[in-house]
């Protein structure tokens, strides 16, 4: 034991707490017989046992004070190195109550673990050789500390052996993994980038079904004195496995209608997308409110995989009710009833009824499973709509409808045939009852990271319609419809939003047809600071009856001021016109507030329609995706 105030302790112990009787000053020790020894003695015992509490009181060493923790600087490296070595210090992961009571042989000790701590923090970062020092300096808040780094030369990956071995060397996609190994040779040897990029050939070999894969060989040699680093990465793939059949469980539909989604055949090669393919596929059926799909490599056969998916069905009815509010529509209240599945052959059927001031429709629907070819549906549709807007009142349409929808990878296709009767009248115009039917092709797609608040993406519609009045329709007509919508970011919290809608029309009597199958602009789905369908060729006078061709182009401008709510600034123009020499373009102007919903943006725009006409400032209120 060397601690110098132990020994001193015991020293001076000894000195004050001997008891030793003092010695009297005749020449020779007093017999106990003597009288008054004994009483003596006694007393002074009594009297050293009554003094050793406070000898040892008055040697006991004073607490040591509390000294608080200042501020923790670093100087010499950038940030980002900050930020990576700053949470591998002892003394920077003290709490606030313990920086604030610190002692000062506590804090002397993290201090000393500190350099220490900062060159272990640096090495994964490349950098093995730093000099580190550290000083502390007394204020008023505490000790504060500063930590000075000199990093030094960071170490280089030198050489880099990097290979696959076995079933995956022709593998294009493993070659693709490689390519993008990080770090590459000539630049900084960061361990984290490393072990990452290990982990992504690794993940890589599984997904595509070698399930076998080892790493053969794996060395990282580290020269400090040249600052290199020497790499050594061999796999050894084994065989590729392949895809086994799918077991169903938990499903309430035939398993052969399920299986018709499978997007393999047995005996395919092994990739992991197929079964996320199938997992999608199955989610989006509405079916199952739980859709697990599982490989079980471990029950291989012959390098055959079985697929084991799980399945947990949805509620089987949904009802639903709610209000609604348009700028086109008015107010209206909607109210829907659907059965997911009516039978084990998954067949479907709902009713929707939408009742607002200017729109109502009772719509149902019956749809049929169509899994064996192409993804989609057989479905028969049978509405009822009735709609006032511009001149024309009481505008009423009963329509059937028989189509098959299909995908095609990112493309939605619709062909079918539409028969409907409507029954119409306009100022000026007298009510006619007129009779179509046409068969019509659709595609659609949706391009975006987040369909809901996109911040870049794009969609296109198209449609093509017709028939000729000598296959039973009372009009013959050819029709052709695209609408395309591109939204890219500008800022960090700013976007871009574009939209064109283009049509034409070829047909010999355009009062004939129906104002449904006519084109017409204005409103919140086209241009702002018109009403609904408010632009549109005019007849004797009479605005709005319609035209053959429409040209619609729309640019906004909006930012947020946060996660939720911005503002935006936009300029809509465009025409329905019977030739291109007759079109003279309405424009419509102005301002708008966003906001984020669940359901998509809430759109409220203050718009001023700039027209010889009417000078007019309306209100526009939308809500939904904005593709």
């Amino acid at each position: 034991m060397n601690n110098p105030q132990f020994f001193g302790r015991a020293h001076r112990h000894r000195i004050t707490g001997a008891g030793t009787p003092a010695r009297d000053a005749s020449p020779g020790p007093r017999l106990p017989h003597e009288r008054g020894a004994l009483p003596r003695v006694v007393a002074s015992l009594v009297i050293t046992l009554l003094l050793l509490p406070a000898a040892s009181a008055a040697q006991k060493p004073e607490p040591e004070p509390a000294q608080g923790l200042g501020t923790i600087h670093f100087d010499g490296i950038r940030d980002s190195l900050v930020d990576k070595v700053r949470p591998a210090l002892s003394i920077a992961r003290l709490n606030t109550a313990q920086r604030k009571h610190i002692s000062a042989a506590r804090l002397a000790f993290l201090l000393r673990r500190s350099e220490r701590e900062v060159r272990a923090a640096l090495m994964p970062l490349g950098y093995y050789d730093p000099e580190v020092s550290v000083q502390t300096t007394q204020t008023d808040g505490g000790t504060d500390v500063q930590v000075h780094v000199q990093a030094g030369e960071p170490t280089r990956v030198r050489e880099l052996e990097l290979r696959i071995e076995g079933a995956a060397q022709s593998d294009p996609l493993l070659h693709a993994a490689l390519s993008e190994f990080r770090p590459a040779k000539g630049k900084r040897f960061i361990d984290e980038r490393y072990e990452t990029s290990k982990r992504t050939i690794s993940r890589v070999l599984a997904e595509r079904g070698y399930f076998d894969a080892t790493l053969a060989r794996h060395a990282v040699q580290i020269h400090r004195a040249e600052h290199a680093a020497d790499i050594t990465l061999v796999f050894n793939s084994g065989p590729r496995y392949t895809l086994g059949p799918v077991h169903f469980d938990g499903s309430q539909l035939r398993p052969a209608l399920l299986a018709a989604l499978t997007p393999w055949q047995v005996g395919d090669d092994y990739r992991q997308s197929e079964l996320i393919d199938l997992q999608n596929r199955l989610a989006g059926l509405d079916y199952f409110a739980i859709a697990t799909v599982r490989p079980l490599p471990d029950l291989a056969r012959d390098g055959e995989v079985p697929v084991q998916v799980t399945l947990t069905p949805a509620k089987r009815d949904v009802y639903s009710a709610g209000l609604s509010f348009g700028t086109d529509s008015g107010a209206g209240v909607r109210l829907g009833a659907e059965r997911r599945w009516l039978n084990d052959r998954g067949h479907k059927a709902k009713a929707e009824l939408d009742w607002a001031q200017r729109k109502r429709s009772l719509a149902s629907q019956y749809r049929i499973p169509a899994f064996a070819r192409f993804d989609g549906w057989y479905t028969l549709n049978a509405n009822l709509r009735e709609e006032d807007f511009g001149v024309f009142n009481d505008n009423r349409t009963i329509e059937v409808a028989v189509n098959r929808s299909a995908r095609f990878g990112e493309w939605g296709v619709t062909a079918g045939v539409w028969g409907q009767q409507q029954s119409f009248s306009a100022l000026a115009v007298p009510r006619t009852i007129t009779t179509v039917w046409y068969p019509e092709l659709s595609v659609q797609t949706v391009r975006a990271e987040d369909p809901i608040n996109p911040r870049r993406g794009w969609s296109v519609t198209a449609q093509v319609r017709g028939n000729s009045a000598a296959l039973g329709s009372d009009v013959g007509f050819l029709q052709a419809h695209l609408l395309g919508k591109w939204i890219t970011p500008l800022a960090r919290d700013s976007r871009l939003l574009l939209r064109a809608e283009l049509g034409a029309t070829r047909t010999r009597s355009l009062t004939a047809l129906p104002p449904n199958l006519r084109f017409f602009a204005g409103g919140d789905q086209s241009i702002r600071g018109f009403d609904y369908n408010e632009v549109g060729v005019g007849i004797n006078g009479v605005t709005a009856l319609g035209g053959k061709h429409l040209a619609v182009a729309s640019v906004e401008l909006d930012h947020y001021f946060g996660k939720r709510w911005g503002m935006a600034a936009f300029v809509d123009a465009g025409d329905a016109f019977n030739a291109f020499s007759a079109m003279a373009p309405a424009v419509g102007a102005g301002l708008g507030v966003r906001w984020r919903s669940p359901v998509g943006p809430v759109r409220l725009d203050l718009a001023h329609g700039f027209d010889s006409r009417e000078q007019a400032w309306r209100i526009h209120l939308r809500v939904g995706p904005d593709l």
